[in-house]
């Protein structure tokens, strides 16, 4: 929100496996426990990447997925967001309605 008044818009993209070469290099030292985690992640083509994020910024979402999984961690993301935020608007509700 604080962009906002800047008219700068801020987006949060969950793309879940690139394949780069970095994502190869990681593949060397991943642990055992991680690859079996990821074994059903399919790593998706830079490019690939980027016309997904692409495509959700046209339609004006804020918050993308690359994929299934990403998608879980964004939904999960956004409702802990919700959750956050109507703490902070009781917490300080209560503060500024009681005499200190």
């Amino acid at each position: 929100m604080e962009m906002k008044m800047y008219n700068i818009g801020v987006h949060i993209f969950y793309p879940g496996g690139i394949m780069t070469p970095g994502y190869e290099e990681e593949m060397k030292t991943k642990p055992e426990i991680t690859k079996e985690i990821e074994k059903d992640d399919t790593p998706m083509s830079a490019e690939a990447c980027a016309a997904v994020l692409w495509a959700g910024i046209e339609a004006g979402r804020f918050s993308i997925a690359g994929d299934l999984i990403g998608n879980i961690i964004r939904c999960r993301a956004i409702g802990m967001l919700h959750l956050a935020q109507a703490n902070f608007r009781l917490t300080h509700s209560l503060r500024c309605d009681t005499d200190l």
